[in-house]
C-alpha cells in the first residue's frame, strides 16, 4: 500500500514540475512585441480591434499567394491585378436620345460591361437578375445606360433628391480626377426618381460614428438628363415583365466641380482612366391592400459591377476602372498609372491593418504584409514617412520618368472596413 502511494506521489510531482517548466520556459524566451501581438490578433479576432472583414482577408490572402508564385515583370506592371475594366468610346459625332430604351445606334455598336456579381465577391451566389452597363462620352457629357432584369416594377418614392437607394435602384459612383476625394454619387429608380450628391470623402473618414452630414453635399447638381423604361407597368401588381433600363447623361463641367481637374481640361483626355462603381440594391416586396410595399424584414441583395468585398459602396480604392478612347478599334485597356495606384493601395491598406493590430503605424515596410512584387521595386519605388502618429506613403514610377510622383496620406481613407 505504501509503495502505491509513493508511485502516485511521484507521478503527481512529475506532472507539476513539467507544467512549472513550461510556464518558466514560456516567459524566459524573448519575443518581439510585434510577433506576439500579431499572432494573437490573427488567431483570435476577439483580441484585436481590426476592422478588416473575413471576405476581404480571403481575397487578399489569395492575391498574396498569387503574388508569391508570380515573377516581377516590368512588362505587366500596368496589367496585373487590375480590377474590372471597361472601355468607353467617344460618340464621334453620333447622338443619344435620352428615352430610357438604349436602342440608339450609338449604344448598339458598343459592348456591355461584365454582368454584376454579389458585392461581397465571386465566392457568393450569382445574382438571380442580370445587370449590365454601357458608357459613352462626347466633349461635353458622360452617358451611362443600364439594363436590369426584373419581374415586378414598383416604387413609392416620387420626389427627386430623396433616398432613392432605399428602394430598387441603379447607382453610379465616379471619381473624375483620381484623387478619390470629391467623388460623385448618382442614383435612379424605376420611377425615374433621382438623387445626385458629392462625397467630400468616404463616410468612414469622418470618425466613428461618422458625421454623414459633413461627408456629403447634396446641393451639388450633375446637370442630369434622365429616362427609364420598363416592359411592364410600374406599381401594377397584375403586370409583370422581364427588365427595366435607365439612361443618363451628366455634364463633365459639373462632374469636375471641386476636383483637381484643371479648368481647361473638364472632359477626359484620350486614354485617361477614371475610377467607377456601378451597383444596384434589390429589395423584396409584399402586396398589401393591392399595392407593393417593401418587405422591411427581408434581407437586401447588393449587386455591383466590381466586387467591393463587403456591403459598402463608399470604398473608392476598390472601384473598377473606365478608360476613355476615341478610336473604336482600340480594344486594349492599358493605363500607365495603374502600377502607382496598386502599390499605394497595398501599402496604405497594410499600414492600417498593422495599426489595427499593433496600435501604431510603422516605417519599416519589411514588417508589413506586402506582396513580393510590390516590394521588388521593379514597377515603383516606395517609401513611408512617419510623423506625429501619421504617415505618408510615396510612390515614384520606375517605368516613366515623366510620370508625377504619387502619394497617399493617412487622412485620405481608412481603406478597408466592413462598416456600411
Amino acid at each position: 500500500m505504501r509503495t502505491r502511494e509513493v508511485i502516485i506521489g511521484a507521478i503527481v510531482g512529475s506532472v507539476l514540475l513539467f507544467v512549472v517548466g513550461i510556464v518558466i520556459g514560456h516567459y524566459a524566451i524573448p519575443k518581439s512585441t510585434d510577433e506576439s501581438k500579431s499572432n494573437v490578433a490573427y488567431l483570435n479576432t476577439e483580441c484585436t480591434t481590426t476592422t478588416y472583414d473575413a471576405e476581404w482577408d480571403t481575397y487578399r490572402n489569395k492575391y498574396l499567394q498569387e503574388a508569391v508564385e508570380s515573377s516581377c515583370n516590368k512588362a505587366t506592371c500596368n496589367t496585373e491585378d487590375l480590377p474590372r475594366t471597361y472601355i468607353s468610346y467617344h460618340l464621334n459625332g453620333k447622338s443619344i436620345d435620352i428615352d430610357g430604351q438604349l436602342d440608339d445606334p450609338a449604344w448598339l455598336e458598343v459592348p456591355w460591361t461584365d454582368s454584376f456579381m454579389d458585392i461581397r465577391g465571386p465566392e457568393y451566389p450569382k445574382p438571380y437578375f442580370d445587370t449590365k452597363v454601357k458608357v459613352r462620352w462626347d466633349n461635353e457629357r458622360l452617358y451611362v445606360g443600364a439594363r436590369m432584369e426584373e419581374t415586378h416594377f414598383w416604387g413609392n418614392i416620387t420626389e427627386d433628391e430623396s433616398l432613392v437607394w432605399t428602394e430598387n435602384a441603379f447607382e453610379v459612383y465616379v471619381v473624375p480626377d483620381g484623387s478619390l476625394h470629391n467623388y460623385k454619387e448618382l442614383q435612379i429608380s424605376v420611377m425615374n426618381v433621382t438623387w445626385d450628391l458629392m462625397l467630400k470623402k468616404a463616410y468612414i473618414d469622418f470618425g466613428t460614428p461618422c458625421d454623414k452630414s459633413e461627408a456629403f453635399d447634396s446641393s451639388w447638381n450633375s446637370d442630369m438628363r434622365k429616362a427609364t423604361f420598363t416592359d411592364g407597368i410600374v406599381n401594377d401588381i397584375n403586370s409583370t415583365g422581364t427588365f427595366w433600363s435607365a439612361e443618363w447623361s451628366f455634364s463633365f463641367e459639373r462632374l469636375a466641380q471641386h476636383t483637381d481637374r484643371p479648368a481647361g481640361k473638364l472632359k477626359p483626355d484620350e486614354n485617361e482612366a477614371w475610377f467607377f462603381i456601378f451597383a444596384r440594391p434589390e429589395y423584396k416586396y409584399k402586396v398589401v391592400n393591392g399595392k407593393y410595399v417593401k418587405d422591411e424584414s427581408a434581407p437586401t441583395e447588393w449587386w455591383s459591377w466590381q466586387p467591393l468585398y463587403t456591403v459598402n459602396l463608399h470604398l473608392p480604392s476598390r472601384f473598377g476602372l473606365v478608360q476613355f478612347k476615341k478610336k473604336m478599334n482600340d480594344k486594349t485597356f492599358k493605363w500607365e498609372k495603374w502600377h502607382l495606384y496598386r502599390a499605394l493601395f497595398e501599402v496604405f491598406e497594410a499600414e492600417h491593418k498593422y495599426k489595427s493590430i499593433n496600435g501604431m503605424f510603422i516605417d519599416d515596410m519589411s514588417q508589413l504584409q506586402l506582396a513580393p512584387k510590390i516590394m521588388s521595386t521593379s514597377c515603383v519605388d516606395l517609401s513611408v514617412t512617419l510623423g506625429d502618429g501619421n504617415f505618408t506613403v510615396t510612390a515614384i514610377s520606375k517605368l516613366d520618368s515623366n510620370l508625377p510622383q504619387a502619394h497617399i496620406r493617412d487622412d485620405r481613407y481608412v481603406w478597408f472596413t466592413d462598416r456600411v
